[in-house]
């Protein structure tokens, strides 16, 4: 076997000096890297698949008020909610597959009695059997989400109770959204695919189109909203008779790309008006 020329000598010297300097350089960055866990916003952790924490950042102790001895000494399974140990299971068992959980959502009893909603990110080692995992503190943003959810059912009931859907169309593609008590009102069946604003327009008359027509224009070009009163021409001969109002919408050059606006069954008011009450006899 020949000797290393003093070139080859050379370079693995060098490349010697690279490995140690990458070496130190790691170790350089270890302190910062635990600084970030420790001062991390996120509950951070390594558990066992025992169900018992191994490890936690101190956010842990921060979110749930719990020090760190309480959430080490007992499987963590005993501060999560009662209605999330079944799917909090199943998340374990994914892991031990090999597969990572992404966005999964529990719910942990805080010392105080409150309840935080916390959304997980994690992975299992399988080297030695252990659970990496970091949590974030969703408990505003759920509460948030369910008050829209309310908001929008009490919303949506109210609309029904005055008969009033709303809707947008983009004058671009001809596109018409509409609430579904639109669907009601107009009687005409919500299917995927279809094009809503040809079945819209074949409730109208052809004077009624024309009307509808001439107000959208003058909306395009004042850049004023219009309000219309119109009848609906439905299949089994029957008549309703419909309020309408639009706005225009702008785009970012200041031209109407689109109407936005509401529509109100008021068939019964309209019929309430030709019944006119009966003069009292006087004898």
């Amino acid at each position: 076997m020949s000797k290393p020329t003093y070139e080859e000598l050379l370079k693995k010297i060098k490349d010697q000096k690279l490995e140690i300097k990458s070496i130190l350089s790691k170790e350089q960055l270890i302190p910062y890297f635990d600084f970030f866990i420790k001062e991390s916003p996120d509950l951070i952790c390594i558990a066992g698949t025992d169900a018992y924490f191994k490890q936690i950042n101190a956010a842990f102790t921060k979110v749930l008020g719990y020090s760190t001895k309480e959430l080490l000494s007992q499987p963590f399974t005993k501060f999560i909610h009662p209605e999330d140990l079944d799917s909090t299971y199943l998340a374990v068992e994914k892991l031990s597959l090999g597969n990572p959980v992404i966005d999964f959502e529990n719910r942990y009893l805080k010392k105080n009695g409150e309840w935080v909603y916390l959304q997980w990110r994690a992975n299992l080692n399988s080297s030695n059997n252990l659970i990496y995992a970091i949590a974030r503190d969703i408990t505003i943003k759920k509460k948030i989400s369910e008050k829209l959810i309310v908001s929008e059912k009490l919303l949506n009931e109210a609309l029904k109770i005055a008969k009033l859907g709303c809707w947008e169309f983009n004058l671009i593609t001809n596109e018409l959204i509409w609430t579904e008590e639109l669907y009601e009102i107009f009687e005409i069946e919500n299917k995927p695919n279809q094009k809503l604003y040809l079945d819209y327009l074949s409730r109208f008359s052809n004077s009624d189109i024309t009307k509808l027509q001439d107000k959208i224009n003058k909306t395009i070009h004042d850049k004023k909203p219009y309000k219309m009163e119109h009848r609906l021409l439905l299949p089994n001969n029957q008549i309703k008779w419909v309020y309408s109002t639009g706005i225009p919408v702008l785009n970012n050059e200041g031209i109407v790309s689109g109407l936005r606006g509401i529509a109100q069954d008021i068939t019964q008011r309209k019929n309430s008006k030709k019944i006119k009450p009966k003069k009292p006899i006087i004898k």
